[in-house]
């Protein structure tokens, strides 16, 4: 998908899908000359084909669902209570914090919960690191999802850097695909783990097929846990890879 194909399908509005995966998005040219100058020169920005990753797209996402009003918001945020409710589902997690002002979604999302007479349960995971705004709203529960991917944990980055060498460190490295035999025994000599999730071996989403395309004869050797295993590399499941 590219920014091309987009202004095809809707050239006058601003349009902005999202990958599957969560990572990366494709924008429309309309879009694209919305978007405030400083994006422009971050990471991952990619004007001629509108596809954005790494820093521009988490710009980019936090522009976008800033730029919503708080009462489609709130209309949105019900219509999507009717259509999954109506499919049969009873219980919503939901990831807050991703861009609205003041980290108004993360409210309303609490408010609709209380005033709602379905039955229909909602946790929030609220997407900070920052404590004292889940404690101030007396949430049971933190996300911190993406902050805790880069930072590791609660206390980590001080135990890395204020306790070192370590004899039993934890290191790992997430996103190993494609590893090198360099790489590999780097691993295996330091103790470095792998967390990775085996699902993506047959993941309907990247079929066999479509990576070969993409990645020739190295799609093979894109995640060898054989190979990792067999060099004495600890592997441990992993929410992402």
């Amino acid at each position: 998908m590219s920014r091309s194909e987009l202004d095809g399908v809707l050239p006058d509005s601003p349009l902005f899908m999202v990958k599957y995966d969560g990572h990366a998005c494709v924008v429309n040219s309309i879009l694209l000359k919305m978007l405030p100058g400083e994006i422009r020169g971050m990471r991952g920005y990619d004007a001629e084909s509108g596809e954005m990753q790494q820093e521009a797209f988490f710009a980019i996402t936090d522009y976008v669902t800033g730029s919503i009003s708080p009462l489609k918001l709130i209309k949105n945020m019900l219509d999507a209570y009717d259509t999954i409710s109506s499919r049969g589902f009873g219980m919503i997690h939901t990831a807050e914090s991703v861009g609205f002002p003041r980290n108004l979604d993360v409210d309303l999302v609490r408010w609709l919960s209380r005033g709602g007479r379905s039955g229909f349960q909602t946790r929030v995971f609220f997407q900070t690191m920052n404590t004292s705004k889940v404690l101030k709203r007396k949430l049971p529960r933190i996300g911190g999802c993406f902050a805790t991917a880069l930072a590791g944990c609660f206390g980590s980055m001080d135990a890395a850097l204020l306790d070192c060498p370590r004899e039993d460190h934890r290191h790992g490295v997430i996103h190993a695909c494609l590893p090198t035999d360099e790489g590999m025994d780097l691993c295996a000599r330091n103790g470095i783990q792998i967390p990775l999730q085996p699902f993506f071996l047959n993941w309907p989403q990247e079929p066999s097929s479509y990576l070969r395309e993409i990645l020739g004869e190295r799609e093979a050797a894109l995640n060898p846990l054989r190979t990792l295993h067999d060099r004495g590399i600890l592997l441990a499941g992993g929410s992402i890879q």
